[in-house]
């Protein structure tokens, strides 16, 4: 939370907050993210995330067939503790549309956007847990009756087996040696609508 604050008092509308391991399958992916920033239409929402498509899931990517995959995790309710392709979620994805964004609990995560504006109206502490942060922020949203939402039809790969590829372990939260690197993700802000990079201090 202090990096998103960091990069909000530099005046950053949006953030775009991504796991290392992420990449984009929907071609254009961030030219349409930036479209619906510069729109206003996500002003009012808390989290904002995407269509993941979680390791093995990515065996059923097909550009011209949309397919819901792993849209939110899920605390409060029945099943395997997400909205997923797995048997042992409790979702049934017959009902959901696939052109329009729909409310979530949480977000997957794995790269989500937040607005400066609805951040604004939440008192948020945050809590020093990696795996539970967001999850956090997810839910003191919630609490303040700002929805977070899932836009299904931009999809991404979350790949963890990448950083196997680059000496790192394959859940890098999981690896206490290299924890404190953790603390400066890279960021992805919209100013003055426009998309730029920052290494955040963390």
């Amino acid at each position: 939370a202090g990096s998103i604050e960091y990069a909000f008092s530099l005046g950053y509308e949006y953030i775009f907050y991504s796991h290392h391991d992420i990449f984009n399958l929907t071609s254009d992916a961030f030219r349409q993210i930036q479209k619906l920033c510069n729109s206003n239409k996500l002003n009012s929402f808390g989290l904002v995330g995407f269509n993941i498509y979680h390791d093995k899931e990515i065996n059923n990517w097909k550009s011209k067939t949309k397919r819901l995959m792993t849209t939110s995790h899920s605390f409060l309710q029945p099943g395997n503790g997400w909205y997923s392709s797995s048997p042992k979620s409790s979702v049934n994805y017959k009902k959901f549309p696939l052109n329009h964004a729909f409310s979530v609990e949480i977000p997957h995560w794995a790269c989500c956007l937040i607005n400066s504006g609805s951040y604004s109206r939440i008192n948020h502490i945050p809590i020093e847990d990696f795996n539970l942060c967001l999850d956090d922020m997810a839910y003191d949203f919630l609490e303040n009756n700002i929805h977070n939402i899932c836009i299904p039809w931009i999809s991404f790969a979350h790949q963890q087996s990448i950083s196997v590829i680059f000496g790192r372990s394959y859940k890098s939260p999981l690896n206490k040696k290299n924890f404190h690197k953790l603390k400066k993700p890279i960021l992805i802000g919209l100013i003055n609508g426009v998309f730029q990079l920052r290494i955040s201090i963390g």
